[in-house]
């Protein structure tokens, strides 16, 4: 009997701390609910008050650890928020997003070094994530590296022609003097130096968004969308609608690879650039398009790139395993004639007898000839 009895104690026990932890749950969501519209009436003290309440509540509760977070920032408690970007990434809550938030606090308590690790971690942790750009550039512009900049800026744009940020660094872009040389390397590993006097114009962080919502008792862990900083005044939250543009006819990807070729022809390398990027966004199997951005960064002398883009052109022509006498042949074809020689030599020392060791002489001759007269 005694042991029947404690058997229904246990389970009723278990059944109350069951119930008390759901519970707790919804008293969780419905002080997360509170933050929301506490954000969205401009209150960031009583959003804070909520997303902590909802953190306490329910730890595991991710969404409302990141809007505290953000919170703390638009509040400027930039100290509290680095604290809690800085936890959440260490429970292996990881995004780029996090990291790129994390890099803008460093960046405005001027730790610069720092910000330029997080802004790159956060670029190689997601390629596709081009608000890394977009940070870096802010940070050149920091640390008085217009040219600097002007590289990510360009890149940002050109990945980005849409962007959430590309009104912004089209505006940026255009105050930076004309005269300023570009920079043809990625300056990952370029030590930046440091300006004292120099500090962060106006930065937005990419913050996320609280939704408002009922949810159900099992926590969404996808982290939810973005809120901005208002550009003019940066204390007031605003809603993430994208800026409004007129409408305009979208192009086509032959329209897009015609103006990049008369772009390139006219020496407008960073507008050719810019529209072949767009059409292989919109077309990944056109052999053409790889070929002409090889030929952009042959002009802009960024050999890496070059040989990049050759290669996506001749796997898509069916050269999954380019030897040196397919990539001579590439080489030719963007009128990189020196590289062009270098392969196939290359591949005749390697095949000396090989099916195309007499085609590669004759190109030889041909290429040296050439080089020669000229």
């Amino acid at each position: 009997k005694i042991s029947f009895l404690l058997i229904i104690i246990s389970m009723m026990l278990i059944a109350f701390s069951c119930k008390n932890e759901e519970r707790r749950k919804f008293e969780s969501f419905d002080a997360y609910n509170l933050g929301v519209k506490a954000v969205k009436s401009d209150n960031l003290d009583l959003a804070v008050h909520y997303f902590q309440r909802a953190s306490l509540l329910d730890p595991n509760f991710v969404e409302a650890k990141l809007n505290l977070a953000n919170a703390q920032f638009l509040s400027g408690n930039l100290d509290d928020a680095r604290e809690l970007y800085s936890t959440l990434l260490s429970e292996k809550q990881f995004d780029p997003r996090l990291l790129f938030n994390l890099g803008w606090i460093y960046m405005l308590q001027e730790d610069f070094d720092t910000a330029n690790d997080l802004f790159l971690k956060s670029r190689k942790s997601d390629p596709e994530f081009y608000d890394s750009e977009y940070g870096l550039a802010n940070l050149a512009l920091a640390r008085n590296r217009p040219e600097l900049a002007k590289f990510y800026l360009v890149n940002y744009l050109s990945d980005v022609p849409d962007g959430r940020w590309t009104l912004k660094a089209e505006t940026i872009l255009a105050s930076l003097p004309s005269d300023i040389s570009e920079y043809l390397q990625f300056p990952e590993d370029d030590p930046l130096p440091i300006d004292p006097d120099s500090n962060p114009q106006n930065p937005d962080p990419v913050l996320t968004e609280p939704v408002e919502k009922i949810i159900p008792p099992k926590v969404d862990t996808e982290i939810p969308k973005v809120i901005e900083k208002d550009p003019i005044n940066p204390a007031k939250v605003v809603e993430p609608e994208k800026p409004k543009k007129p409408a305009e006819k979208k192009k086509t990807v032959s329209e897009l690879i015609l103006e990049g070729k008369s772009a390139l022809i006219d020496g407008d390398i960073s507008t050719a650039e810019k529209r072949f990027k767009e059409a292989r966004s919109k077309d990944r199997n056109s052999k053409e398009i790889p070929l002409n951005l090889a030929k952009v960064y042959y002009k802009k002398n960024k050999l890496s790139d070059e040989k990049k883009y050759l290669n996506e052109y001749l796997k898509l022509a069916g050269k999954d395993k380019p030897d040196n006498f397919d990539l001579a042949a590439g080489f030719e074809l963007i009128g990189d004639n020196s590289r062009a020689i270098d392969s196939y030599r290359k591949y005749l020392a390697s095949n000396p007898f090989g099916e195309n060791a007499q085609k590669a002489k004759e190109k030889l001759t041909e290429l040296d000839k050439l080089a020669s007269e000229n």
